[in-house]
């Protein structure tokens, strides 16, 4: 909570008081009250909640519970322009640079009709690429001392981050996703490569979280799977998605072929990994006729005699030599 940018007091609430030490008037909230059967009073229960301002006396500077008992709704624009003296702009400008190459700035503020969130957005990706950390409470530190996305480059608190996250909706995701693939679908030929892992959740009551086959073998705690496709030709990610952490990475293929297809993709290749190696999946492959390169489990019945059958028959052979980086042009 930046505590240099006023708020409205809240006058007429009969469980606000003042209190006045040395030159400084706090100002105190009664959150609850407590009965004393010994003295058969009832005690005040309070917490300071800031103090007021100096230069108007309708207006208080809060603090870190103010938000607790009254909300965001006043705070929206508590920021500060507070900067350092020297800031540190090297990976600021690379990223600056690829943001509107990629035109990613213009399909954040039409996906999030709000300029100050999608700058902060942008601020939070590039707080996480240059300090390697999701810490929404160490932002602040990194904001005061490195260029900034946001209007004006405020800076906001991380009880304002946390705000901005939870109005954030599925909706805001997917219409970005759709505005950054409708500038993709167009090319000729397109070759996916698709892959997913999971991450261990212990955040609560969360629908997606389950128990299922974890990477790292700890199967005591749930997870969620998460995959992401991949341009292999030009190197740009195309899109990702979340499921249910009981879901298996072999029974996904196929509901992410159809999302790629929705997103207006049509001439597509695959380049897929062995957990995805299945005899639906092959046939489902097939079916559709999509080229696709797939890691076999050689010790699978239906496919281990295939290749018994056509070993030696083409190692040695010129024309089907695969030169590193050019899986594309053998497809």
């Amino acid at each position: 909570m930046n505590k240099k940018i006023p708020v409205i007091f809240p006058e007429g609430n009969h469980k606000i008081t003042l209190k006045k030490i040395k030159s400084t008037t706090y100002v105190y909230f009664e959150y609850d009250r407590k009965y004393n059967p010994s003295t058969k009073h009832t005690t005040p229960l309070r917490q300071c909640i800031g103090k007021l301002s100096e230069d108007n006396p309708k207006m208080m500077l809060p603090n870190q519970y103010y938000p607790k008992y009254f909300g965001m709704e006043h705070m929206a624009d508590t920021v500060s322009c507070d900067r350092s003296c020297s800031l540190s702009a090297g990976t600021y400008i690379v990223l600056d640079k690829i943001i509107h190459d990629y035109k990613i700035d213009e399909y954040l503020k039409t996906a999030i009709p709000n300029d100050v969130y999608a700058g902060l957005f942008l601020d939070l990706v590039a707080y996480e690429i240059i300090c390697g950390s999701n810490v929404a409470q160490h932002y602040p530190n990194y904001a005061f001392k490195h260029p900034l996305f946001t209007p004006e480059m405020n800076i906001f608190s991380d009880s304002y981050i946390g705000n901005m996250i939870e109005n954030l909706t599925v909706d805001h995701r997917q219409s970005f996703l759709n505005l950054w693939n409708q500038a993709r679908n167009k090319r000729e030929k397109i070759y996916v490569s698709y892959d997913s892992t999971n991450r261990h959740s212990t955040a609560g009551d969360i629908q997606m979280v389950e128990f299922g086959k974890p990477k790292d073998g700890k199967k005591d705690i749930p997870i969620i799977n998460q995959g992401i496709a991949y341009d292999c030709t030009f190197r740009e990610p195309l899109f990702y998605e979340s499921y249910p952490g009981s879901i298996v990475d072999v029974s996904m293929i196929t509901h992410m072929v159809e999302k790629a297809v929705s997103y207006g993709y049509r001439n597509i290749g695959f380049i897929l990994d062995r957990g995805y190696f299945a005899k639906e999946n092959l046939f489902f492959m097939d079916l559709h006729n999509y080229d696709f390169v797939i890691m076999a489990k050689g010790k699978v019945e239906f496919i281990r005699n295939l290749i018994e059958e056509a070993m030696g028959t083409f190692e040695l052979e010129r024309e089907f030599l695969i030169k590193k980086g050019s899986i594309t042009n053998f497809m």
